[in-house]
């Protein structure tokens, strides 16, 4: 069976009926953390409850295998198999699906619990937002950089994975540091990088377009669809149905394309 690492549209697209189940029942659907956090985080479970149960059913009955490690611990694993990640708040969460799935009727939810939920989703929004300026501010001066030595031509050309490796040591150090108390080392020279190339080839080529164009700008949605690449190992597929602009990207480059999964397939 094809294992194929699922974009959170994937379930929603199962559960709307657009994907049957005769199209998957020889896929080896592969769920993630993004996954689970997206869901849990969505607004349908305040505005449509039904409808969002169904995606939860859609999720936990058709998933052969879930990757509950954040994308952060995930990267860690792959470059020290004896790394313990820390899962238990998205164990959490996948015990909350289930428990939601025995509810018998949405109206057993207490009013107090509704507005929690809805203060966590909000939450997540902010966070998300606040990722995203971060991002824009950044892409910002390099635009302005390539304005200034008209290099708008040739910048597409360069292959920027090297300088996304460095990024992303940064931020592996800092995140182990603040959540496993000791310092998590990768070192950019290690050949356990090509685990990765999907998620490195995508974020290259989606930035180098946001940078050569000025005024583009990334959208805070994109964070959870970047970051779920990086579960899409060599021996993988992924299977998206997003069209915003970081899908066009992929689905524009020939090698990346080839590690798409479609029906047609």
């Amino acid at each position: 069976m094809k294992d194929i690492i699922c974009d959170v549209n994937v379930w929603y697209n199962i559960a709307s009926g657009n994907i049957k189940e005769q199209d998957i029942d020889k896929l080896n659907l592969i769920g993630t953390a993004v996954n689970i956090i997206e869901l849990a985080n969505s607004s349908y479970l305040v505005n449509d409850p039904r409808y969002y149960k169904s995606v939860i059913y859609s999720f936990t009955k058709y998933h052969h295998q879930i990757y509950v490690s954040s994308p952060f611990d995930h990267i860690m694993s792959i470059f020290d198999e004896a790394f313990v990640p820390n899962d238990s708040a998205n164990l959490e969460l996948l015990n909350g699906f289930s428990l939601f799935m025995e509810t018998e009727s949405i109206d057993d939810i207490s009013e107090n619990d509704w507005i929690k939920v809805k203060e966590l989703i909000e939450k997540k929004k902010n966070d998300k937002n606040y990722i995203t300026e971060i991002i824009n501010n950044v892409l910002i001066h390099a635009q302005k950089e390539i304005r200034t030595k008209h290099i708008k031509k040739t910048y597409p050309q360069f292959c920027h994975k090297d300088s996304w490796k460095k990024y992303f040591i940064m931020i592996i150090s800092a995140y182990s540091k603040e959540y496993y108390k000791k310092e998590f080392i990768i070192k950019i020279e290690d050949k356990r990088w090509v685990f990765l190339d999907f998620f490195l080839t995508v974020w290259s080529e989606y930035f180098k377009k946001l940078d050569i164009h000025f005024g583009s700008k990334f959208h805070d949605n994109d964070i959870h669809d970047l970051f779920n690449l990086v579960y899409v190992q060599p021996d993988k597929k992924y299977w998206t149905y997003e069209k915003r602009s970081w899908a066009k990207v992929i689905m524009n480059d020939k090698l990346v394309n080839a590690m798409l999964f479609n029906l047609s397939n």
